[in-house]
């Protein structure tokens, strides 16, 4: 027979239990923060990817268009075509300035060493300046109508994706040159690497299909069909899932890393583009821009958990660790 209980074995089990929940929930940390760039109204929404509820917002320059996470997470980088300017927003004091890099940025990536590499459609340049001033670098000559830009430090090359002419430009970072050009499928639209560097993932928004190169050798190592108009495209932090968002059919692609074969077809919403990855790789967020909201998918299967609203005009996202990075 099981002995009763009196109501201070009561409270003490009770505060046992809520200990251990506070110490658990301390030990994981705060969840982390999902920035969302708002082309229309001109402003980045921060949400809690803990609650999926909107924390902050702060107004930026008008019309911004693509947004990059610096990799200690302390800042974000986003573009504006239309004045050339790159608005550096500082994730803890949530203030905004500007740096002017002139030409018309919209793709871009950050590295470690205080660098950005930004795409400019129009001049079919990679322009490669210093994060804190915009003081250029270097301005170098890539393929038709640049859409993205990839950097593995570790492999001392940049990537670019040329939409207009089915390319991908390979840059030496050391040299400054263009060193090779793959031919890759049709309208190349986004880039992503394994969490190594090791394979650089190419999605095609006219032949909608995912092609993966070794970086070093720049061999091809697969192609796999995906859905229509894939505009996204992230790899898991475990590099094992690459998550495809396709833009015509409002799906997510799930394909096998390794193998290249599609493991599911997530059904989302409408306009699927901008695609993050979680930095422990439990969830993936997809930006729908045709609905104003934000999927949120299991990281491992891919199933849909649940969406969020956003504002209408939603353009890209950027995920980063909440708190101090220093």
């Amino acid at each position: 027979m099981l002995a009763k209980r009196g109501p201070a074995r009561l409270l003490g089990c009770l505060l046992v239990a809520l200990l251990a929940v506070s110490l658990t929930g301390a030990a994981r940390g705060p969840a982390p923060l999902l920035f969302v760039v708002n082309g229309e109204t001109a402003s980045v929404a921060v949400f809690d990817t803990g609650s999926n509820r909107q924390v902050g917002s702060v107004r930026i320059e008008p019309r911004p268009d693509q947004v990059a996470a610096a990799p200690d997470g302390r800042h974000l980088y986003i573009t504006h075509p239309d004045s050339g300017n790159v608005t550096v927003l500082d994730k803890e004091s949530m203030t905004a300035r500007i740096v002017k890099v002139g030409g018309t940025p919209t793709s871009i990536a950050a590295t470690h060493d205080g660098r950005l590499f930004v795409v400019d459609p129009r001049r079919g340049v990679l322009m490669i300046v210093e994060s804190g001033t915009g003081a250029s670098l270097a301005a170098i000559k890539v393929g038709a109508e640049p859409t993205d830009v990839a950097v593995s430090l570790s492999e001392r090359r940049a990537f670019v994706a040329n939409s207009a002419d089915d390319s991908v430009s390979v840059i030496d970072l050391d040299r400054g040159t263009v060193v090779a050009t793959l031919a890759v499928g049709l309208a190349p639209a986004a880039l992503s690497f394994s969490s190594a560097d090791e394979r650089l993932y190419v999605a095609h928004l006219e032949s909608s299909d995912l092609v993966v190169f070794s970086t070093r050798s720049l061999q091809t190592l697969g192609r796999v069909k995906v859905g229509a108009a894939p505009s996204g495209v992230v790899v898991s932090p475990d590099a094992k899932t690459v998550f495809v968002s396709n833009k015509r059919s409002g799906t997510v692609s799930v394909v096998d890393a390794e193998a290249l074969v599609m493991l599911a077809r997530v059904r989302v919403a409408s306009g699927p583009v901008s695609i993050v990855a979680a930095p422990a790789g439990n969830r993936v967020y997809v930006l729908n821009t045709g609905s104003s909201d934000v999927s949120v998918l299991d990281g491992e299967s891919g199933e849909e958990l649940t969406r969020f609203d956003v504002e209408k005009g939603a353009r890209s996202l950027a995920i980063v660790p909440a708190g101090n990075t220093s």
